[in-house]
């Protein structure tokens, strides 16, 4: 990683895929239903669907399977409701070195470090509850709190105001093409969790200032450096 931020006021989290590897929990949700419904998923390429919201989803869903479902809102949620299941009865494993990495911003920058996410508050406050990071978070963005979903900036554009950051002056952490779309939309610093899957690395190539496999590839002391005066390197 050579990408060094400076005079970042505010460190902002997409949550699934980000800090918690929940995007198994929505591929799996999507399959079962399709399954159950009587459609084939061989060569479905599950990628396309990262980051994206229900509503989204079910929309491209409906174009690749007509009929799998009476319309867009009722099939997303559908699909949401098999995911909430699973987040609760299998929680998502934590993405490596996220808590770590959370804490670390969190003290760099106490009062402003936050999650946006397309998920809705029940998935968030599971997760806050089931790592301690309740104390930690600066309340948080889900989609309920907003009208357009990523890649649209709005999501984080909300998450600034409320911290009362510019958002060139906020540093966000993303897994998905759609939320790296929105994180540069809004102007802000974007570092991308890759996970070493290769379309994530395309498409943080593009879009992101620096890609990390996952937050253990941050260099130590990253958040407090972030936080000092100076002009950001290239």
């Amino acid at each position: 990683m050579t990408y060094a931020p400076n005079n970042i006021k505010a460190i902002l989290f997409d949550m699934d895929g980000t800090l918690v590897d929940s995007e198994r929990q929505s591929e799996q949700a999507m399959l079962a239903l399709l399954t159950e419904r009587g459609r084939s998923t061989d060569g479905l390429d599950l990628v396309q669907f990262h980051g994206v919201a229900w509503k989204q989803i079910a929309a491209r869903l409906l174009a690749l399977y007509p009929g799998v479902g009476a319309g867009v809102v009722q099939l997303a949620g559908d699909i949401e409701a098999g995911f909430q299941h699973l987040f609760v009865t299998t929680p998502p494993d934590i993405i490596p070195g996220a808590l770590e990495a959370f804490a670390a911003a969190a003290a760099a920058f106490p009062g402003a470090t936050t999650i946006v996410t397309g998920s809705e508050a029940r998935a968030v406050e599971n997760l806050l509850d089931r790592t301690d990071l309740h104390e930690l978070c600066t309340g948080y963005t889900s989609c309920d709190q907003y009208q357009k979903s990523k890649p649209d900036p709005q999501s984080y554009l909300v998450a600034a105001d409320r911290l009362g950051v510019a958002p060139e002056s906020c540093l966000v952490f993303e897994d998905s093409r759609a939320g790296l779309m929105a994180a540069r939309a809004a102007g802000m610093c974007c570092v991308a969790i890759t996970r070493g899957v290769p379309e994530r690395v395309r498409q943080a190539a593009e879009l992101a200032d620096d890609a990390i496999d996952d937050f253990r590839d941050l260099p130590d002391g990253f958040f407090a450096s972030a936080a000092q005066p100076g002009k950001s390197s290239d």
